[in-house]
């Protein structure tokens, strides 16, 4: 047995009543050995305690270190509005508080009108659809109506012709006329009895004057159309010698240009007028 594991008794020396047994004693032991621990539980809990107090200790500083700091950050804070309060800076800070409240109801009234700003970017879409409809309508009606320009222009340029060769018939008879006027009268011959023969030429004459009477008086317009609106009809007449659309009028059943009366019109291809009492009727041009 080593010193080591040797107990206090095992060292001191061995009375002589004992020295009997210790055969017995090694006999027994050597029988049974003893079985020791390499560490002890007590020293265990006192490491234990020992290192739960330190660790105690430490977080209880660490905790007090915290508080302080806090305290001071406190302390700090509450002097910095202890300043600010006898500053006035307080009653500003309230003022300030008041406007952001009424910027805050300036806002949710903005917010409430623009809840309805949905319904109005629609009725705002119907209003460019409608408008939308109404430019395309237009353009077709502006369409139509370059067609019935152009139409009109064609018309106006056959009424051009037909008034320049209207002219040259005028010219020619106005010639005629005046020929047959410069011609001398021959003189009457006479009989033997005195009776005077008449003139051939006198009676030509006459006859020529009677034809002058009845022709028909030229229209100083030209009749280009009838048309019929909101179930009336109208005459399209417009000045000789005018090429411009907007010098067309439109002549209703009672209605005068130029000293002619429209009193009626026949179908779509004449109408018949009223002239120093007399009727006349113009063909459409």
């Amino acid at each position: 047995m080593s010193l080591s594991h040797a107990s206090p008794d095992d060292l001191l020396p061995e009375a002589p009543e004992h020295q009997a047994s210790a055969p017995e004693v090694q006999s027994a032991a050597a029988v049974e050995p003893r079985i020791r621990l390499p560490f002890s539980p007590r020293k265990i809990l006192q490491t234990g305690s020992i290192i739960l107090l330190t660790v105690s200790l430490t977080g209880s500083l660490i905790a007090l270190v915290v508080m302080g700091r806090q305290v001071s950050d406190l302390t700090i804070r509450v002097n910095t509005l202890d300043a600010a309060f006898r500053s006035g800076q307080i009653g500003q800070l309230t003022s300030n508080v008041s406007a952001m409240e009424a910027r805050l109801k300036t806002l949710e009234q903005q917010a409430a009108t623009l809840a309805s700003l949905p319904a109005a970017m629609q009725s705002a879409d119907e209003q460019q659809s409608a408008l939308r409809t109404s430019v395309s309508q237009l353009q077709e009606a502006g369409n139509d109506n370059t067609r019935a320009v152009t139409q009109l222009q064609s018309r106006v340029g056959s009424l051009e012709h037909d008034v320049q060769q209207s002219r040259a018939v005028l010219d020619e008879i106005n010639r005629k006329a005046e020929l047959t006027q410069k011609t001398p009268a021959p003189e009457k011959p006479r009989t033997s009895t005195g009776a005077v023969i008449p003139r051939v030429g006198a009676a030509v004459k006459k006859t020529d004057r009677s034809a002058r009477r009845t022709v028909t008086p030229a229209a100083p317009f030209v009749l280009t159309g009838i048309e019929r609106r909101g179930g009336q009809t109208f005459a399209v007449v417009i000045p000789r010698g005018v090429s411009q659309i907007s010098a067309m009028r439109l002549l209703s059943p009672g209605d005068s240009m130029l000293g002619w009366t429209l009193r009626s019109t026949e179908g779509s291809g004449a109408a018949v007028f009223l002239v120093n009492g007399r009727e006349h009727r113009i063909q459409v041009e």
